[in-house]
C-alpha cells in the first residue's frame, strides 16, 4: 500500500477514485498540488482522473490552505517573543457560563462567521417568511436539496458550477412534478418541451454541438462520404441523383441547420391557422380581406388580378361554377359561390360562401380580374356566410373547422402571385374560437390553452410569455410605440419602380411611405407579405398592445423569437433571410410558409458564414435581390453596395429603362461605370457577366439590359460570389462554363432567377440554387488546395474549335518537319535492310498500308503474329509476314526477308515515335514516358499526330494559318500534362487508368474525356498515396486493385488484411467501410470512400460504425440515438483533443 497523507486518502473517498491514483501520481501529501497550476494539473490528469479533474486540484488546495492556518497558529503561540506561555484572554477572564473551551476559533467553518452559520441564518429566516403569507412557494418545493445537505469536507471544499447545481435542482423538481424516474426521462422530456422559450433543450443535441466546437467542423461535413455519392457528384452538377443520393443530400442540408428534432419541427410544421382565422360570427357580417396587390412591391408593370379557389384534395372538389380561373367579364351583381368541405372531428359537411372581389368598392366575381380605370387599385376578397345557402349544416353537431385557399393571381400568369389561406371555425358558441389543435397550439409554445389573440395581442402578455422586451418586440415588428404608421422601415430613394399601388394613391397606406411597411421588409414573414401592418397603439391609461395582430402572425412570431434566439441574429436579417429563401422558390410557396427548405436554407448559410465570412444581407441577395429597403437609422443594402463611394455625381438609380451594356459614352456607360465601380469589375469583367446577364433580363443580340433590381442583383451575385469563392471572375466564367457544359442550366441560377427546390429523384443538382453553392464552395476548397488554374485555355478551359495559333506553337510544328525526313522509310533503307533486292519492298510495304506515303511507319506495326522463322518462334508484324508469303520465294528467302523487314520498319518506328516523342517531352515539360501516353489518353496515337503534322507542311506558313484541329491536340496534350504535374500521376497510373478504365468508375468511351470529376478522382487518388506512402507504395495500391478485379475474386479477409496494412488502419474498420460500400472497394472512388471515412475517424474520432450512425440522423430519430451519437461524439472529440489514449 503506498504511504500518503490521510487527506489525500479522503480526497479519494470523496471522488470515489479506485487503487489510490493520486498517490501513484506522485501526490503523497496535499501540499504536492502546490507545486503545479490548475491549469497545468487537469491537462496532465484529465485523461485519467475525469470529469472531476478540477475539482479534486481545488479540494487539495483548500486542505493545503486550511492545514497552513493551523501550523501557522501553533507555531506563533509555541515560538513567540516568549520562551513561557503568555497570558491569554480565557485565563484573565474566565467566563464559567460561556466557557470559551466550547466555542469555534475564529475562521472555523462553524463559526459565527462562517459558511455554515450563514447557510443555517438563511435558511431559517426563509422558512420564517414562509408563514407569513398564502400561496408561497416554499423553500421546500422551491430547494429540496438543502434540508438533505450534508456538511462535511466535501459539501465545505468542492467547487460547483451553479449551472450544475441549477441543473441537479430542476432535474429533481421535474422528477417529482411529472413523476418521471432518472435522468435520461427528464432529459427526453425537455427534448420534446416547448415552453418557455428557453425549451426544447435537447442534451444529446447539445453535446453534438459542443463535440463540433472541439473538432472545428460539423457532423455533416465529416459524414458526407457515408452517402457514397457526396462529395464526388459536387464536381458533376449536371448529373441526375438517384434517390438514396437524392435523400442523403436533403437530410444533410437539413442537419446543417444545426437544430435539435424539436427545434425543426417548430420551423416546418403546418401552420395552426390561415392567413386569416374566421369565426361564423365574423362571415356572418361580410368579412372583407386584406389587399393582395399590396403583397406585390416589385410587380413594377403590375396587371390587374383577382381570386380563383384551386381544387384542394379532401377539402376543395370541382363543381358547377366553381371560380377555378381568373376571368374579365366585369360582372357586377353575380357572387361566386364557393363550396368547401369542413369536419367536425368525426365527420363532414358542405359549407357553402359566397365571395367578391372589391375593387376600390366596386364588388366583381371572386375570379374577375377585369381592369378599371386608374389601376392598380386594392384586390380583397369579400366572403358572406348565408344560412339559406347551408340548411344541411348543422351547427349543433359543430364546431366545423377546416382550412383553405384563395389564389391570387393575373390574367395573364400560369402561377399564383400569391395564396390567401384562411382557416374557419364555425360554432353557435360565440365565444368558441379554435379546434383543439389550435387550442394545443398555445399550450405547447405559450404556456397555457386558455389564451388566444386577444390576450396576447397586450404588450405585457406577450412579453411576459415571449421573454422579450418591448424594444425586442418593436424590433420584431419594425414599428414604434407611436401608433399607425411609426414604422422604422425605410426605402431607398435610388430605387423607383415599385408596384404602382404604392405611388398611384390607391393603396392602404400614404404615397409618402410608398413600400417602407413592415409586411414588405423587416417583418414579412410576420406578415406573410400581407397587409395590414401590425402597429403598435398606446391606451389612455398607457397600456401598449399590438393591433392587427392575428392567430396566424402570432404562430409566425412564435417561430421567429425562436429562431433570433437560436441563430443568435437580428429580427431583420433573419426576416430576410426566410423571406428570400421563399421567393427563390419560384411561387412554389405562395403561402409565405417555413419548409425544409428553410432549414436546407440556414444548413449551407451556416456553412458560407463559417467558411467564407458571408453575411445574411449578402446570402439573401444571392438568394433573391440586394434589398433596396433597411430599418432606419441604416443604409439598404442596395445603396451601401451601389452607392456609397462617392465617386459619381449621381447615384446609380434603378429605373427599369434599357441600356446598352456595351455603350462607351452617355448615360448608358454611366450606367455601366457605376456598376463597374461598385463591385470591383474592370470592363472586360463586366462584358463577361453582363453577356450571361443579358440571356436571362435582356436582349443578347442588341447588348440591351434593364436596369432592374433583378439585373443588379444578378451582377452583384456573380461578382461577389467569385469574390468570397476566391477566384477571378474571367477564371469563374471559365469555371462556371466548365460546370454548365452548355446547357445554361447553371447560368440561369447565377446569372438568372435564383430557383430552391428540394433534390430529387432524377434531377441533376443544377435544379437546387442552395446545392450549386455547396457544389461551388466544395469545388473551390479543391481549386485553391490544389492551386488548379480554372482560367480559359487553361486545365478547365474548353475553347475547342476557337483556338489561335501563336509563333511558339508554329515554330514547335516546324521542328518536326525540319526532324521527321531523316527517319523516313524509304526505298534506300529498305535495299540496305538484307531483304532479297529483287523486290520493291517499299512499293510492296505501301500496298500493304504498313508504309505511308510519306515513309511514315503506320499503326498496322502493332499488329502482330507469332510465326516460326528458322526454327525459332517469333513476334513479327502481321503486314510484313503476309506481304513475304505472298512473294514468289524460297523459304528461307522468305525467313530471311521476313527478319530484315521486321527489324528496320520497329527500328524505322521507334525512330520516328522518338523524335516525336523527344519534342513532345521537351515541349510540354514532361518526362519522356509520358508523350506517348498522353497521346493515347486524347485517343491519337503518335503515327496520326506525325502524318497531320506533317501534311501542314505545304499549308501552314503563319500562325494564323494553323487549323483547329492540330491545335487542339496540342492544347489537349498540353491540359493532361499539367494534370499529372498537378496530381503527380505516374506513367504507371494512366497506362491502368488507360488500359482498365473501369477500376477508375470510368468506361472506354468516357476515359479520354477530361472532366471535373476525373480530375477531382485523381486528386483523390494521390491523397491516397500520401496516405499509404508510410506503409506501401503506388505498386501497391496498383497490384490491389488488379487483384480485386481479378475473374477470381481473392479472399474477402486477404484483401482485408492488404487495404487495412496499406492504409495503417484497424481491419475491423476496413471491414465496416466493406459494409458502408455495400462490398470489397474494387474502384479508386470507392477507396477514397474508405480514405475519407479514415479521416474523418481521425477528425471526429468517431468508428466507422459511428459515422454511420451520425450520418443517418434526422428529426425522425429515436431521442435514444441521439443520446447516442451525442456521447459518441464527445468522446470522440475528447480523443482528438488529447483527453484519450
Amino acid at each position: 500500500m503506498t504511504s500518503a497523507s490521510p487527506f489525500i486518502t479522503r480526497i479519494e473517498d470523496i471522488f470515489k477514485l479506485a487503487e489510490e491514483p493520486l498517490a501513484k501520481l506522485g501526490y503523497r501529501s496535499v501540499f504536492d498540488f502546490t507545486r503545479i497550476s490548475r491549469e497545468q494539473f487537469i491537462r496532465k490528469h484529465h485523461a485519467s482522473l475525469g470529469r472531476h479533474t478540477g475539482d479534486i486540484y481545488d479540494l487539495a488546495i483548500g486542505f493545503a490552505h486550511q492545514i497552513s492556518h493551523r501550523f501557522q497558529r501553533k507555531y506563533s503561540t509555541l515560538h513567540g517573543a516568549f520562551s513561557a506561555q503568555g497570558p491569554k484572554y480565557s485565563h484573565l477572564f474566565p467566563d464559567q457560563k460561556s466557557s470559551w473551551k466550547n466555542k469555534a476559533p475564529v475562521g472555523s467553518p462553524e463559526a459565527n462567521d462562517g459558511p455554515v452559520s450563514y447557510l443555517a441564518y438563511i435558511y431559517h429566516y426563509a422558512l420564517g417568511e414562509e408563514d407569513s403569507g398564502d400561496n408561497v412557494n416554499k423553500l421546500a418545493d422551491r430547494r429540496p436539496d438543502i434540508g438533505q445537505l450534508v456538511i462535511n469536507d466535501a459539501a465545505l471544499n468542492e467547487v460547483i458550477p451553479q449551472i450544475q447545481l441549477v441543473n441537479e435542482i430542476l432535474n429533481s423538481a421535474i422528477q417529482n412534478v411529472k413523476q418521471l424516474s432518472g435522468q435520461d426521462a427528464v432529459n427526453a422530456l425537455l427534448a420534446t418541451t416547448r415552453y418557455p422559450n428557453t425549451l426544447p433543450y435537447h442534451y444529446g443535441h447539445q453535446q453534438i454541438q459542443a463535440a463540433q466546437g472541439v473538432i472545428g467542423t460539423t457532423l455533416q461535413d465529416a459524414t458526407l462520404a457515408q452517402s457514397l455519392y457526396f462529395p464526388q457528384n459536387f464536381w458533376a452538377v449536371r448529373t441526375s441523383l438517384n434517390e438514396m443520393a437524392a435523400s442523403a443530400l436533403v437530410r444533410l442540408q437539413v442537419m446543417a441547420s444545426q437544430f435539435s428534432p424539436e427545434q425543426q419541427q417548430i420551423i416546418i410544421e403546418p401552420a395552426y391557422f390561415g392567413h386569416r382565422h374566421l369565426t361564423l360570427s365574423e362571415l356572418s357580417d361580410k368579412w372583407l380581406g386584406p389587399s393582395l396587390t399590396e403583397s406585390l412591391p416589385y410587380e413594377a408593370y403590375y396587371s390587374s388580378g383577382a381570386f380563383v379557389l384551386p381544387l384542394q384534395s379532401g377539402i376543395v372538389d370541382d363543381y358547377s361554377g366553381r371560380p377555378g380561373q381568373v376571368i374579365v367579364s366585369g360582372e357586377t351583381t353575380l357572387d361566386s359561390i364557393i363550396k368547401l368541405y369542413v369536419t367536425n372531428g368525426s365527420g363532414t359537411s358542405l359549407l357553402t360562401l359566397r365571395g367578391r372581389n372589391d375593387k376600390d368598392q366596386n364588388l366583381f366575381q371572386i375570379n374577375d380580374a377585369v381592369a378599371i380605370q386608374g389601376e392598380p387599385y386594392n384586390s380583397r376578397p369579400l366572403l358572406r356566410f348565408s344560412k339559406a345557402d347551408n340548411t344541411s349544416l348543422n351547427l349543433s353537431r359543430g364546431p366545423w373547422y377546416n382550412q383553405f385557399r384563395l389564389s391570387f393571381q393575373g390574367f395573364t400568369r400560369p402561377h399564383p402571385y400569391r395564396d390567401l389561406t384562411i382557416s374557419l371555425f364555425l360554432s353557435d358558441d360565440r365565444q368558441a374560437r379554435y379546434n383543439s389543435n389550435q387550442k394545443q397550439f398555445y399550450q405547447k409554445n405559450f404556456g397555457s390553452g386558455n389564451l388566444d389573440v386577444f390576450a396576447l395581442a397586450l404588450m405585457s402578455e406577450l412579453t411576459s410569455r415571449t421573454g422579450l422586451t418591448v424594444p425586442d418586440v418593436e424590433k420584431m415588428l419594425c414599428a414604434t410605440a407611436g401608433g399607425k404608421l411609426t414604422y422604422t422601415v425605410i426605402q431607398s430613394g435610388n430605387f423607383e419602380k415599385l408596384n404602382p399601388i404604392f405611388t398611384n394613391g390607391h393603396g392602404t397606406y400614404p404615397v409618402s411611405i410608398g413600400a417602407a411597411l413592415p409586411f414588405v421588409y423587416g417583418a414579412k414573414y410576420i406578415h406573410a407579405g400581407l397587409p395590414d401592418a401590425i402597429y403598435l397603439k398606446e391606451s389612455a391609461n398607457q397600456t401598449l398592445s399590438i393591433a392587427n395582430l392575428t392567430d396566424d402572425r402570432l404562430d409566425r412570431i412564435n417561430r421567429m423569437v425562436r429562431l433570433q434566439k437560436w441563430l443568435g441574429l437580428p429580427f431583420e436579417d433573419i426576416d430576410l433571410l426566410v423571406t428570400s429563401a421563399i421567393e427563390a422558390e419560384n411561387k412554389e410557396n405562395p403561402a409565405y410558409l417555413m419548409n425544409d427548405n428553410t432549414l436546407r436554407m440556414l444548413g449551407v448559410f451556416k456553412h458560407y458564414q463559417s467558411t467564407h465570412g458571408v453575411t445574411p444581407k449578402q446570402f439573401a441577395a444571392w438568394l433573391y435581390i440586394v434589398t433596396p429597403f433597411a430599418i432606419t437609422p441604416d443604409l439598404p443594402f442596395f445603396d451601401q453596395i451601389f452607392n456609397s463611394s462617392g465617386a459619381f455625381d449621381t447615384p446609380l438609380v434603378i429605373d427599369n429603362q434599357s441600356f446598352v451594356y456595351t455603350a462607351t459614352t452617355d448615360d448608358d456607360n454611366d450606367r455601366v461605370q457605376k456598376i463597374c465601380t461598385a463591385l470591383g469589375l474592370n470592363h472586360r469583367q463586366f462584358l463577361l457577366f453582363a453577356d450571361k446577364i443579358a440571356q436571362q433580363f435582356g436582349n443578347p443580340n442588341e447588348r440591351t439590359l434593364y436596369c432592374s433590381i433583378f439585373v443588379v442583383s444578378a451582377f452583384y451575385r456573380l461578382a461577389s460570389l467569385a469574390r468570397v469563392l476566391g477566384i477571378r471572375p474571367e477564371d469563374f466564367c471559365a469555371l462556371i462554363d466548365q460546370i454548365d457544359g452548355g446547357t445554361d442550366e447553371v447560368w440561369q441560377q447565377l446569372a438568372g432567377q435564383p430557383v430552391i427546390a428540394l433534390p430529387t429523384k432524377d434531377a441533376p443538382l443544377t435544379n437546387d440554387f442552395l446545392s450549386l453553392l455547396q457544389a461551388l464552395s466544395a469545388i473551390a476548397n479543391w481549386q485553391q488546395q490544389y492551386q488548379l488554374p480554372f482560367f480559359q485555355g487553361g486545365i478547365l478551359g474548353d475553347n475547342a474549335g476557337n483556338a489561335q495559333g501563336t509563333a511558339g506553337q508554329l515554330s514547335f510544328i516546324q521542328q518536326v518537319w525540319q526532324s521527321l525526313p531523316a527517319t523516313f522509310v524509304d526505298d534506300a533503307l529498305l535495299k540496305q535492310s538484307g531483304a532479297p533486292p529483287s523486290i520493291d519492298w517499299l512499293k510492296e510495304l505501301s500496298a500493304a498500308k504498313l508504309v505511308d506515303s510519306s515513309g511514315l511507319v503506320t499503326d498496322l506495326a502493332d499488329d502482330q503474329v507469332y510465326v516460326e522463322i528458322l526454327g525459332r518462334n517469333v513476334w513479327i508484324i502481321k503486314a510484313i509476314n503476309d506481304t513475304v508469303d505472298a512473294q514468289a520465294l524460297t523459304n528461307d528467302d522468305k525467313s530471311l526477308a521476313k527478319l530484315a523487314l521486321n527489324a528496320t520498319i520497329i527500328q524505322s518506328r521507334q525512330t520516328q515515335h522518338g523524335m516525336a516523342i523527344s519534342l513532345l517531352a521537351q515541349t510540354l515539360n514532361v518526362d519522356q514516358t509520358f508523350p506517348a501516353l498522353l497521346m493515347r489518353w486524347i485517343g491519337y496515337t503518335i503515327y496520326q499526330w506525325l502524318s497531320e503534322t506533317w501534311a501542314l507542311r505545304n499549308s501552314v506558313t503563319t500562325p494564323l494559318n494553323i487549323p483547329s484541329l492540330p491545335l487542339n491536340v496540342l492544347r489537349e496534350l498540353a491540359r493532361r500534362a499539367l494534370l499529372c504535374q498537378y496530381f503527380s500521376l505516374s506513367p504507371a497510373l494512366l497506362q491502368m487508368l488507360l488500359a482498365y478504365p473501369e477500376y477508375f468508375a470510368l468506361t472506354k468511351e468516357n476515359v479520354q474525356t477530361i472532366t471535373l470529376q476525373m480530375m477531382y478522382m485523381l486528386s483523390r487518388y494521390q491523397a491516397l498515396l500520401a496516405q499509404i506512402s508510410s506503409n506501401g507504395t503506388e505498386d501497391d495500391v496498383l497490384a490491389y486493385l488488379q487483384a480485386v478485379n481479378a475473374t477470381v475474386l481473392p479472399d474477402e479477409d486477404h484483401a482485408t488484411t492488404t487495404l487495412a496494412t496499406l492504409l495503417g488502419w484497424e481491419r475491423n474498420e476496413v471491414r465496416a467501410a466493406w459494409s458502408v460500400l455495400g462490398g470489397i472497394a474494387k474502384t479508386v472512388p470507392q477507396l477514397d470512400i474508405v480514405l475519407r471515412l479514415q479521416q474523418a475517424e481521425s477528425q471526429t474520432g468517431l468508428t466507422v460504425n459511428q459515422q454511420q450512425q451520425a450520418f443517418k440522423l434526422s428529426r425522425d430519430s429515436s431521442y435514444d440515438i441521439w443520446q447516442a451519437v451525442g456521447q459518441a461524439s464527445i468522446a470522440g472529440a475528447t480523443h482528438v483533443n488529447g483527453g484519450g489514449h
